[in-house]
């Protein structure tokens, strides 16, 4: 007959067991993930040297979306909102650039209004709807969910749990 070590001394193997896990937890708090881009390539690809000649050009790649799910995202109602956020994130000092579906209506708004040209929301609609640079990106293709991308700048990206707190702040206003 065997004897089984587990079987005789069972509150001894499960001390050296949580003694064996503590040890590995202590190394195990060490570790930590880089997840840059640069990992994922060697340095003399083609396609990493564009990507780095693209953040020379343009800074940061580092964005994030508000996303907004409402029924008709050229509403008033949701223009309205979209543009009482896109001001509030325009303010933190954690942003360099807030794109949204209000700042391109004000600027559309704008051009019409110089050239004497009627608007309305409804042929805003028409014109974003069919338009390649902000569908998918800043409206959905239906015409119901609106996004505001921005962009972090170096002092964002250094403290995003900050600016996942502020965002959410001017959201709830």
């Amino acid at each position: 007959m065997r004897s089984y070590l587990a079987a005789k001394h069972p509150h001894l193997v499960l001390a050296g067991l949580g003694v064996l896990s503590l040890l590995l937890l202590y190394f195990l708090v060490g570790i930590r993930m880089d997840n840059s881009i640069d990992v994922f390539f060697v340095q003399e690809d083609p396609n990493l040297q564009f990507y780095n000649e693209y953040r020379e050009r343009f800074g940061t790649e580092e964005f994030f979306l508000v996303c907004f799910a409402k029924d008709d995202a050229f509403s008033p109602e949701t223009m309205e909102l979209v543009k009482k956020v896109s001001e509030g994130l325009l303010e933190l000092d954690e942003l360099q650039q807030v794109e949204s579906l209000a700042k391109v209506y004000d600027i559309w708004k704008d051009a019409r209004e110089e050239g004497g040209i009627e608007f309305d929301l409804e042929t805003f609609r028409t014109d974003t709807l069919n338009s390649p640079f902000y569908v998918g990106l800043l409206v959905s293709e239906t015409g119901e969910d609106s996004a505001i991308m921005a962009q972090l700048s170096p002092k964002g990206m250094a403290d995003r749990p900050s600016v996942v707190e502020k965002v959410q702040e001017i959201v709830a206003r």
